[in-house]
């Protein structure tokens, strides 16, 4: 754990300026460093346990939304490995697009995010606020879901399916 913090600190030496982490080169004192190698690891630690506690009392709940493609809901999207999409909050809410209904229960998911980016990965929504997720699908259960935000039209919905077929088809 200390080689990677020392690696961390002579990563961002080179990136952000050399003033900023002169303690690394056995000027400052060792404080300095453990405060870094601490802060660092709080941005690494995800909350499983109060996600898998939250999971469990979903599983064990009564689904009452009914699944319409096109809608944008929120979602209980959960903590996840990696850089996987994850919820926020203590629900571990995202908004997801539902993009396609296998059944009364199951539909293919496209997580939303506030920073709008482009590329193929990325469809932006005529809002200009939001953003679709397009790598990111995932299968999910209704029980998942919460509140309504807004629906998109035909034709959006559309073009993002395209979008879809487009990346996951290169």
């Amino acid at each position: 754990m200390q080689e990677r913090c020392r690696r961390w600190a002579k990563y961002n030496k080179k990136k952000k300026g050399r003033e900023k982490f002169r303690f690394y080169s056995g000027q400052g004192d060792a404080l300095k460093f453990i405060v870094v190698c601490t802060l660092f690891l709080v941005m690494l630690i995800k909350d499983f346990d109060s996600w898998n506690v939250l999971k469990q009392a979903i599983d064990a709940s009564v689904p009452s939304t009914k699944i319409r493609e096109g809608e944008i809901r929120w979602c209980k999207f959960g903590v996840n490995v990696g850089y996987e999409a994850l919820g926020k909050g203590k629900n571990f809410q995202r908004p997801v697009l539902i993009l396609k209904k296998f059944s009364t229960d199951i539909f293919l998911a496209l997580p939303l995010t506030t920073k709008v980016k482009v590329g193929s990965w990325f469809y932006p929504l005529n809002d200009g606020q939001r953003c679709v997720l397009l790598s990111q699908s995932k299968v999910l259960d209704r029980r998942r879901l919460e509140e309504k935000m807004f629906e998109l039209t035909a034709l959006d919905l559309q073009k993002i399916k395209q979008a879809y077929c487009a990346l996951i088809l290169s």
